[in-house]
């Protein structure tokens, strides 16, 4: 078994050797003209000049409610804020709706300087209302426009509206070509009031501060308590591949640098922010001619009370229905046809259990010696250990096992 002081060593060695810790296309079979739908009609929203159903929204603000979503702006600041309407009626927010919702906020960098997209320092900021759908407008005059749309559509039809599209569009507004490159902090709230901040897509909760550079793994992350539940997805489907995505205190992400100090995988409580966690994705470099655009699309999946958001099924359904379908061929094979099965009467016994795992260091793929991995496999060693009158004693030498066929693997490079 694990020790607490192994475990926290494997966590250190492996700290040190990554240093900094370095959108599959999904068919959909029943639902693909309800999500070409809702991909159509928000492109017709950002692009279409004409497009007449947008109406400014007042300095004070507006409100979208639209399914179980609520969407507030403050387009004086250019600020948002993401709710659920629950099932007694109530507004549970997702996001931290603290001061006037700024510190959930997106950045522009360009090759010169980076932009928070807020009023201020040179940036002009609007709030649209359309059908089922929100316009956030950021202008920073000779440089770049940003428009950020926030498109609600069901998950399931019929149905309520469940899900978000986000869409943030670039346009160069510059007289040369120029860099660009996106980053979004989104504070969330629910998890600080579970029992842990996030869960990634593999059920394991997250722990400890954690970046990821690719999401084609995790896929999305999950962050809910007793009264609602959001799933921010960046893969699959038309999601724009980011280059990191880090879950980390509030003040490890709001720092001048773009990207994150993660080096340490540091607890979530900080010394001088306690019980604040975010979400923080930066986006990849688009090199843009004057005029032209670049984008990048990600998905909010919400779901009220205790209730699991729909987005993974919604994005990744044919891989559901090929899983479903695997499963009811396994039970027909196992029955035979015109009589029933014979019940069997089976006494219980111990299984044996071997105290040595075979997993050498050749035996690990790329995939294993990735810091995602390894942090998802110290979490998994960790949460099998606290249910100790449940333990598995078999997956616990396997894991612990390939651990160390890691570490060795690691010190090798």
């Amino acid at each position: 078994m694990m020790s607490k002081n192994k475990l926290l060593f494997s966590t250190a060695v492996i700290s040190i050797l990554f240093g900094l810790v370095s959108c599959k296309s999904a068919d959909v079979v029943e639902k693909s003209e309800v999500k070409n739908e809702a991909v159509k009609q928000d492109d017709k929203n950002t692009e279409d000049k004409n497009y007449t159903s947008w109406i400014e929204s007042a300095k004070e603000g507006n409100r979208l409610k639209s399914g179980i979503i609520r969407i507030k702006t403050k387009p004086h600041l250019g600020t948002f804020n993401i709710g659920v309407i629950n099932d007694d009626n109530k507004d549970v927010s997702v996001l931290s709706s603290s001061n006037e919702y700024t510190s959930t906020s997106l950045y522009l960098k360009t090759s010169k300087k980076i932009y928070k997209l807020t009023a201020g320092s040179g940036v002009y900021t609007k709030s649209f209302v359309g059908k089922n759908a929100i316009r956030l407008l950021y202008n920073i005059p000779k440089v770049a426009d940003v428009a950020v749309d926030m498109y609600c559509f069901p998950s399931e039809t019929p149905g309520d509206d469940d899900m978000i599209r986000v869409t943030a569009t670039i346009t160069n507004k510059g007289k040369k070509n120029e860099t660009f490159s996106l980053k979004a902090i989104l504070d969330t709230v629910l998890g600080e009031s579970d029992k842990y901040h996030f869960y990634t897509s593999d059920g394991m909760p997250v722990k400890n501060e954690v970046m990821f550079r690719t999401m084609q793994n995790q896929k999305w992350v999950l962050s809910k308590n007793e009264l609602a539940s959001m799933q921010l997805l960046f893969d699959g489907s038309d999601c724009t591949a980011p280059s990191l995505v880090a879950l980390a205190n509030y003040s490890t992400l709001e720092k001048r640098s773009w990207e994150p100090d993660m080096l340490s995988y540091r607890a979530f409580d900080t010394v001088l922010s306690y019980n604040n966690s975010a979400v923080g994705v930066i986006w990849q470099e688009s090199k843009i001619a004057p005029l032209e655009t670049s984008k990048n699309v990600f998905y909010i999946a919400l779901a009220s009370d205790l209730r699991k958001p729909n987005g993974d099924k919604y994005l990744f359904h044919e891989e559901y229905l090929e899983d479903e379908e695997t499963e009811k061929t396994k039970v027909q094979s196992t029955q035979k046809m015109g009589e029933p099965a014979d019940v069997l009467e089976i006494t219980p016994s111990k299984p044996e259990v071997s105290e040595s795992v075979d997993f050498t260091v050749k035996k690990l793929g790329k995939e294993q010696l990735s810091p995602e991995y390894v942090q998802a496999l110290l979490d998994k060693i960790a949460s099998l250990e606290e249910n100790k009158p449940d333990i598995n004693r078999e997956e616990l030498l396997q894991l612990n096992a390939e651990l160390d066929a890691i570490l060795e693997a690691l010190r090798q490079q």
